[in-house]
């Protein structure tokens, strides 16, 4: 599976409110008066943009285990084997108990319908009960995707969803964008502030 041409970009657009660049034409003395507004100040408030882009390190998939029997006793036994040699499979391929997790656990009645003429009313009837259980499975090994999805579609896994590729520590990331942007933004106020002849105080 190639996913060298995928990549993650994280944007960030800043308004620089906590960083508010105050630009005083002349010296603003304000009185602290407890009921009393706050004077107010001149102000000039800049936007940054920046982006940073990172190859995603993982794949994350999600899938069900769904069981039918006509007892909820047989449904979770039935549901729990399948669960059991599902997670053998992913121990063979390493990938850590840690990176396993259940999203969600049901169980609810499974309803037949009988056919009914036009002026008959169907009434539903319980046959048996569902128990299903939805799975998250974070592969670090990009390699073994196509192996784990193969697996466990054997193993009668259902409801697959992804591989979903991301990256699974985006805070470096985030942080190179966040930099960018708060320097494009403080670019811009220092162009401002000369170009209006103020000064920034803070």
């Amino acid at each position: 599976m190639n996913i060298d041409n995928k990549f993650v970009r994280i944007s960030f657009t800043l308004a620089l409110a906590t960083l508010a660049l105050f630009l005083l034409a002349e010296t603003v003395q304000v009185v602290k008066t407890i009921g009393k507004p706050t004077p107010a100040t001149n102000t000039i408030v800049v936007f940054g943009k920046g982006s940073a882009f990172a190859v995603p390190d993982i794949a994350v998939i999600n899938y069900s285990i769904k069981k039918t029997e006509p007892t909820v006793l047989k449904a979770q036994t039935e549901e729990t084997k399948t669960e059991k040699a599902v997670s053998a499979f992913l121990k063979k391929q390493k990938i850590a108990d840690k990176d396993v997790r259940t999203t969600s656990y049901s169980t609810r009645p499974h309803y037949e319908y009988n056919k009914c003429g036009n002026f008959m009313r169907c009434t539903p009837k319980i046959s048996g009960y569902d128990v299903t259980q939805s799975v998250e499975v974070k592969i670090h090994n990009l390699s073994i995707v196509s192996a784990v999805l193969g697996g466990l579609g054997d193993l009668g896994v259902t409801n697959f969803s992804g591989p979903s590729f991301k990256v699974d520590d985006p805070t470096v990331v985030e942080a190179q964008a966040r930099g960018t942007a708060i320097a494009k933004a403080k670019e811009k106020a220092w162009i401002l502030a000369k170009q209006l002849g103020v000064r920034i105080v803070r």
